[in-house]
């Protein structure tokens, strides 16, 4: 592992619970998409689709319905 340092940049983010799997943070994606596209967002994309990332702030061990995660998109300003 090694830390980055990362541009700056605008993301949109959607919360929620339990164990972070990939069909999970899809799904979750998805509805932070439909969200975005209401409230007219425009979403940055590259060449292999949107821009986003999933991440979990837990240990393993954690109760499921305990644990903290993020989906992040990134948008361009309004």
């Amino acid at each position: 592992m090694r830390l980055q340092t990362l541009p700056a940049r605008l993301q949109a983010v959607r919360t929620f619970s339990g164990n972070l799997r990939p069909s999970k943070a899809r799904s979750e994606m998805q509805l932070l998409l439909e969200d975005l596209k209401r409230d007219g967002w425009h979403v940055k994309t590259t060449s292999s689709g949107v821009e986003w990332q999933a991440v979990g702030y837990n240990a393993p061990f954690v109760i499921p319905f305990l644990k903290t995660n993020e989906v992040m998109i990134s948008v361009d300003e309004k």
